[in-house]
């Protein structure tokens, strides 16, 4: 039985949609493979590490070393993406933060949504300690396209799930640029 030229119109649709602001697109791309996280609870990864994540199975975890935040003020992490050679982020694709889970902090800071061309230099996290709390943690979860940068024949949307941990200290800066994303080849 042959589908018909409707179905395969549709099937493309669906393939096009995963791949926006690319000039062709590739049904076999496929994100990065997981790697294996540290077993031990209370440990805190000197670089960022990525795993699997229980909670939201389709969002690979990744756990940006613990950054120093103000006990008195507002601080403001910079994330950035850790983006191998040839790939880059998609400029037209659309790009989200939800924050989840909030621990330690005196409010959640807001969703950031847009485009890619919006946060390719990554993106700020205002973040407020609440008072007496000797650390914190905020988690949520990313959604971001990353593209061949030379032919945008591949494009790859990435899902993590993104966890930071925060000490409270007297002697943290107003902003900090210290949390990177490592997101996968575009292949």
């Amino acid at each position: 039985m042959k589908p018909s030229v409707g179905c395969l119109s549709m099937a493309c649709v669906i393939v096009a949609a995963a791949s926006v602001g690319c000039g062709k697109s590739d049904a076999s791309a496929q994100p990065a493979p997981k790697t294996e996280a540290s077993t031990a609870p209370s440990a805190v990864p000197a670089e960022p590490s990525v795993a699997p994540s229980a909670h939201h199975e389709h969002h690979e975890k990744v756990v940006i070393p613990a950054v120093t935040i103000s006990d008195k003020a507002t601080t403001t992490v910079h994330v950035t993406w850790d983006t191998p050679k040839g790939t880059a982020v998609n400029d037209d694709a659309p790009f989200r933060v939800r924050w989840t889970t909030s621990e330690g902090l005196a409010e959640v800071p807001p969703e950031v949504r847009g485009k890619g061309k919006d946060v390719s230099a990554g993106f700020d996290v205002p973040v407020v300690a609440t008072k007496g709390s000797p650390e914190a943690m905020l988690a949520g979860n990313v959604e971001i396209v990353v593209c061949d940068s030379e032919t945008h024949s591949v494009c790859v949307p990435v899902k993590r799930r993104l966890e930071m941990p925060f000490l409270v200290g007297h002697e943290a800066k107003a902003k900090t640029e210290s949390a990177k994303v490592p997101l996968p080849k575009a292949k």
